[in-house]
């Protein structure tokens, strides 16, 4: 179940045209976090069109939790820039629909000024992006959530997926993460570049969107590499003279 987020909008008209949009493409449930603008008001509505009664918006303080949470953002900057490594629109798909069943999957939506915050963004699984025009780049919020549905409609009734997929829950996830963490750390890294590779590392992971199985797979890796370095640090190699031959 894909749910659609919207963190703080500040005009009713961008969420009614959302609503929309929602409708076409066969989405039926929009969040709105903490909104700074009156849903009740006529505009609303009217650039809601027949969306209403197909669409359930729920108004609520915080972002609820999601087994899968994806920020969109169009502030991509650079590959230095690891908290706004984002994947292509078009590309979500693959990764949201590799794994179905019970999985509640949040796509999130800033503020129509700012955006998201590294911070916000930091929380999220993913990070998507709309590959538009350098010169500018910043779609209105409403026509960024109708070019993602669109990606998302598109490969809705062709992509094969298994049911039995499990992703890996929070829980394991944050385990793994420590794992690599911990091996990163007695690999001799230093400073700065010890928390980069963190970063990179569980950017790869985020992305990834892992299933149970390939989670407790790394993990057994993970838990061989460590228990190898700590024997290697904790061993003292001994060397046997060699004796002299005689000519």
């Amino acid at each position: 179940m894909i749910e659609i987020i919207l963190l703080e909008p500040e005009h009713e008209g961008n969420v009614g045209a959302v609503c929309r949009a929602m409708a076409n493409f066969g989405f039926s449930k929009l969040i709105v976090v903490n909104p700074q603008c009156d849903l009740e008001n006529d505009e609303f509505y009217r650039r809601m069109k027949h969306a209403k009664g197909k669409v359930l918006v729920k108004v609520v303080k915080k972002i609820p939790k999601y087994d899968i949470l994806v920020g969109t953002t169009a502030k991509i900057n650079t590959d230095y820039n690891l908290e706004r490594s984002p994947i292509l629109a078009e590309q979500l798909a693959g990764k949201v629909f590799g794994v179905k069943g019970k999985v509640k999957v949040g796509l999130l939506f800033g503020r129509e000024g700012i955006g998201l915050t590294n911070e916000e963004i930091g929380k999220c699984n993913l990070i998507c992006t709309i590959n538009s025009s350098k010169r500018y780049s910043t779609l209105n919020l409403s026509h960024a959530v109708t070019i993602i549905l669109y990606e998302l409609h598109k490969n809705m009734k062709t992509s094969k997926i298994a049911d039995k997929i499990k992703p890996v829950d929070e829980k394991d996830g944050k385990r793994l993460i420590s794992m690599m963490d911990k091996v990163i750390g007695a690999v001799g890294y230093k400073n700065e570049k010890n928390e980069t590779q963190k970063k990179i590392w569980r950017n790869v992971f985020k992305k990834s969107v892992l299933t149970r199985r390939e989670a407790y797979g790394m993990m057994g890796l993970l838990s061989k590499i460590g228990y190898r370095i700590k024997n290697n640090k904790n061993d003292k190699v001994k060397v046997k003279k060699v004796k002299k031959i005689k000519k």
